[in-house]
């Protein structure tokens, strides 16, 4: 607890509004939401600075909590989907208003009892990122999801394209409801999905089951209803030297 006293405090406030600020100029939904509200007529009055600071002094004792087990708080970027800070130590938070895939529970139902329906057991644990911590945020009265989450090594580059065209053919191949035995038996996939799958385990330097274990998690996450795949959305946890592919969003 020492330890993360002293990390805690080596993130200044200023260095968490600084970051916020950077989150607001990048002009996505979730910043729209803390710049307008529900609607237009609630605009904040003021600068992005000014948004920021509102925003960390109305959250302080919930940034204090997330930042216990954080070695660093710094902006990463904006989607569609919200957005992410580095927390460093494979850590990042991300911000959402809408409630997110990987923690889609009912309205009322955000218990640790919940999340362990959905990421509980072996069966989902390989193919998702892990949760350290989540929670509520609240602004002009209105909630704002948190999450933190297991940080990933992006692929990039021309092996992205690669990915992309096998993530798509798993995607159809799951849609026409093969079964697992099926997708995992390899005289089924044509001689250049064979050769794509063999140069993406050589490029990224990945596990000898590492397609098994991808095929596997699709196929177990498309059975709890998320199905949006795509190589945008996906990342490599590291085991040692070697990895493997997991779904993040």
């Amino acid at each position: 607890m020492r330890l993360h006293k002293l990390l805690f405090e080596s993130i200044s406030q200023d260095t968490i509004i600084d970051n916020i600020e950077l989150m607001l100029n990048d002009y996505t939904g979730t910043n729209r939401f803390l710049r307008y509200g529900e609607n237009y007529k609630d605009k904040h009055q003021g600068s992005n600075r000014d948004l920021a600071e509102d925003f960390y002094k109305q959250n302080k004792d919930t940034f204090y909590r997330i930042l216990t087990i954080a070695e660093q708080f710094s902006y990463l970027g904006s989607g569609t989907k919200g957005t992410a800070f580095d927390l460093g130590g494979n850590k990042i938070l991300k911000i959402e208003k809408d409630t997110p895939w990987d923690i889609k529970f009912s309205a009322g139902d955000r218990s640790d009892k919940a999340a362990a329906a959905l990421f509980g057991g072996e069966s989902l644990a390989n193919y998702v990122p892990m949760v350290y911590d989540r929670g509520i945020f609240t602004f002009k009265g209105k909630p704002i999801n948190w999450i933190i989450l297991e940080k990933f090594e992006i692929p990039r580059g021309s092996v992205k394209d690669l990915l992309n065209y096998l993530i798509k053919s798993l995607r159809q191949k799951i849609s026409l409801n093969q079964t697992l035995k099926d997708l995992l038996d390899v005289r089924n996939y044509t001689i250049d999905e064979a050769d794509i799958i063999i140069a993406i385990g050589i490029e990224l330097q990945l596990n000898d089951k590492w397609f098994k274990n991808l095929v596997k998690g699709m196929f177990e996450l498309k059975n709890k209803g998320i199905a949006d795949f795509h190589a945008g959305n996906i990342g490599i946890r590291r085991v040692g030297p070697e990895g493997y592919l997991v779904f993040f969003d």
